[in-house]
């Protein structure tokens, strides 16, 4: 959507201006020739936490009701395509206040999914402003579908989790000190993090904030707010922790402030300790709610971020994930069918899609065909890769257990 607004309308999209008639003809046309062409279907984004480098919520974030009911048409037209739309609210006001509740956009997204005949699916989870929002929504995707639409609200199989390590994105990566130490290869800067002098003096420093108010490198901040709740990652993982092993916890036994206890932390081993926030759908500090969301029939397992926020989120390891914990190895709730865990990740999503080609063991159907070690299945140790362009980083995390 934002790509597409920004082409038809230029700076009037960034203004966030209501599209014209003209405007609307045009955008239709081109989501009508890319369905035709082969998209997979019409994605938008409504939530203010999405925002270009300059810190603007991107083009198509405050579209009315009558654009997205527009493209419904376009998407009927075309006869193919999933409507796919990241709600207002859906994270709670962690970036400001919203325009709309997500239980309005849910309602929208109804529409749209009645007018174009399509289906729709919708980033949901639980956040702890309105810890109670996503079963509203439920509700509502329910009577929508009772009603013949085909709505399929889209869950994640664990918390979303925002990951630290100084590899990647920590609290500490703006303070003056730091920034002198920042372009040092990994192990020389360990060794002068380590030094009295020098980790007091990052601790004592003010932060500096990146010239671009849109950079990801602003995370600092939300990350040095959570540092408290924030759980270390050590092997074997603990994929459930207990609320009483968090950094807070650990803070107060050693008699420290908590952000000590994260620098030591951080600048132990070799550099690649990794800590984690649990942030939505672990507000209570359970998985219920998410169980809960995995046996709705409505619902289909997404949101793994694996193709974005590379260095901050590394929820790709989702499938090998839901066959580990969810299936095997849970202690503290309800465990899983293997059968409904993997009919939610292939069948189910498939037919989201309409890639009906695929989805299943079935003769004359597409498939990469997994032979796995149940027994044997595992999650390791979490490690950043320069693999991407230009040297670029990201998380990643092995497995073993496929053979």
């Amino acid at each position: 959507h934002s790509a597409v607004r920004n082409y038809v309308m230029g700076e009037r999209a960034l203004r966030h201006e209501d599209a014209t008639a003209d405007d609307l003809e045009a955008m239709c046309r081109i989501v009508g020739d890319g369905l035709k062409a082969g998209a997979l279907g019409f994605s938008t984004s409504r939530t203010i936490g999405h925002r270009s480098v300059l810190g603007e919520p991107i083009p198509g974030t405050f579209a009315e009701k009558a654009e997205l009911l527009a493209i419904g048409q376009a998407m009927k037209a075309a006869g193919k395509g999933v409507f796919q739309a990241v709600p207002a609210g859906v994270v709670g006001d962690i970036a400001g206040p919203e325009q709309w509740t997500t239980e309005q956009e849910v309602e929208l997204f109804a529409e749209v999914a009645g007018v174009s005949g399509r289906p729709c699916t919708f980033t949901l989870v639980q956040n702890g402003n309105r810890p109670d929002q996503w079963r509203n929504c439920l509700q509502i995707v329910e009577r929508a579908n009772a009603e013949g639409l085909r709505i399929r609200p889209q869950i994640a199989s664990r918390p979303i989790g925002f990951v630290t390590s100084l590899q990647s994105y920590h609290m500490f990566m703006r303070r003056r000190t730091y920034l002198k130490l920042a372009d040092l290869p990994l192990e020389k800067r360990l060794a002068e993090m380590r030094k009295p002098a020098v980790k007091a003096a990052i601790l004592a420093d003010d932060d500096v904030p990146p010239d671009q108010p849109g950079s990801m490198a602003n995370v600092y901040g939300l990350l040095a707010m959570a540092a408290p709740m924030m759980f270390p990652i050590e092997l074997p993982i603990n994929y459930e922790p207990d609320p009483a092993s968090n950094m807070a916890a650990r803070a107060a036994a050693a008699g420290q402030e908590v952000a000590e206890t994260m620098y030591d932390y951080l600048a132990a081993g070799n550099g690649d300790q990794f800590a984690i926030l649990l942030g939505a759908n672990f507000v209570d500090g359970t998985f219920s709610v998410m169980e809960e969301m995995i046996a709705h029939p409505d619902t289909t397992i997404g949101l793994s971020d694996a193709g974005a926020h590379v260095n901050l989120i590394f929820d790709a390891v989702g499938p090998t994930y839901q066959l580990t914990h969810w299936v095997r190895d849970r202690s503290k709730g309800k465990r899983f069918p293997i059968e409904l865990m993997v009919r939610k990740q292939t069948r189910t999503n498939a037919d989201l899609f309409g890639l009906h080609d695929r989805g299943a063991l079935r003769a004359g159907l597409k498939a990469d065909i997994n032979l796995i070690d149940l027994d044997r299945l595992n999650l390791g140790k979490l490690e950043v890769r320069h693999d991407l362009p230009a040297g670029g980083s990201r998380i990643l995390q092995s497995a073993e257990g496929y053979i």
